[in-house]
């Protein structure tokens, strides 16, 4: 029989004492990945093959232990599957029908060395290699009882026979000795960073805060300035790209998020810091409920003020003060506009007259600082 001659779906002889788990998960595989290959190729049953297949992979994955109906029916797949692909043209089904209970032939070895995958038994070769078998003397050999046991491994095994005319089989052990390897701990999904910044948020914030995309917005560019601050920006080219980027056509939400993603990792990149792992850092320690409840307390003394302001809880807004480093066109506004003894009995309308005053001053405008 030439098409048998193709070993395609033979597994790798593992090494006397290597038996790692991740080789034999590996060999596996590779077989599973053959069968689906040579079942794509076939018109008939080829939905059936392919799902077996798939359901051998899905197993190795999940590196369960199987149940005692599913090592039937996985045994049962993994029977017609290999016929089907060994003897293409041949009604499977009817041939499997005619095997012996939990005898599965095997043309080359495929089954055994799958079964030392599984197993981690030693493979051992066969005393007389297996040759060719006339088609027509095929099911009248697999239904004979084998005349000769070859030689039986103790634990899980495999149990090898030679059937009559030098055809060579492998008995697939019962029950639980079926499995894929020691059973995996139960996966728990992994809590987004951003599913747990929102829980975050919505113990420490009002839903009329959390929600209101404008003190996100206050509270993004308060921390990207700090970032900034903290690595000498010079303060005064905020204003130039804050004109720039206004000047502008309004960008698309989803695309802007991530250029703000990608810049951030570059700049973290740059600076040396590891994004991800500080990000987690932070997280961890404004969940830790002493700092939560100064949070809370912040932002009740923020709401109990009724102001509406890009400051942050419990901040107030900036005191006139001749600062070093403060211009002098700001302290003539302050002087101006603020005389000593001024009672700020309304800061929200007061801080937006002092960024504009400020921002003029700077710019060495005098006249703009009206406000």
């Amino acid at each position: 029989m030439n098409e048998q001659s193709d070993n395609s779906g033979q597994l790798p002889q593992a090494e006397a004492g290597s038996g790692g788990d991740s080789l034999d998960a590996r060999a596996v595989y590779a077989l599973a990945t053959s069968w689906r290959r040579q079942a794509s190729s076939q018109k008939s049953g080829r939905s059936t093959l392919i799902r077996c297949a798939e359901e051998l992979e899905a197993a190795l994955a999940a590196r369960q232990p199987a149940g005692q109906a599913r090592v039937e029916e996985l045994r049962d797949a993994l029977g017609k599957v290999r016929l089907r692909c060994m003897f293409i043209g041949w009604p499977a089904e009817s041939m499997w029908e005619a095997t012996p209970g939990n005898w599965i032939p095997d043309w080359r070895y495929e089954l055994q060395l799958m079964e030392h995958v599984l197993h981690g038994s030693e493979i051992r070769t066969p005393e007389k290699p297996t040759d060719t078998v006339p088609r027509n003397q095929l099911p009248r050999l697999v239904a004979n009882e084998p005349v000769a046991k070859v030689r039986q491994d103790g634990g899980n095994g495999p149990v090898v026979w030679y059937y009559p005319h030098t055809f060579y089989g492998t008995k697939i052990p019962d029950g639980a000795d079926l499995f894929l390897g020691p059973p995996a701990p139960a996966a728990v999904p992994a809590e987004t960073f951003q599913a747990g910044v929102s829980k975050w948020m919505g113990e420490c914030f009002l839903p009329s805060l959390y929600s209101n995309m404008t003190e996100r917005g206050d509270r993004l560019l308060e921390e990207v300035l700090e970032l900034l601050q903290s690595h000498g920006y010079d303060r005064t080219r905020v204003a130039t790209l804050v004109d720039y980027v206004y000047g502008r056509p309004v960008g698309e939400p989803a695309q802007e998020v991530g250029g703000v993603m990608v810049t951030l990792a570059g700049y973290c990149w740059v600076a040396g810091l590891d994004m991800h792992a500080e990000g987690a850092r932070e997280l961890e320690r404004i969940t830790q409920p002493e700092v939560m409840a100064k949070i809370r307390r912040k932002q009740e003394a923020k709401n109990a003020l009724n102001f509406d302001t890009p400051l942050p809880g419990q901040a107030t807004a900036p005191q006139p003060a001749a600062a070093t480093g403060v211009p002098e066109l700001f302290v003539q506004w302050l002087e101006r506009e603020m005389p000593p003894g001024t009672i700020i009995g309304k800061p929200a309308w007061w801080a937006p007259k002092l960024a504009r005053a400020l921002r003029s001053a700077e710019r060495g405008v005098l006249g703009g600082c009206n406000g």
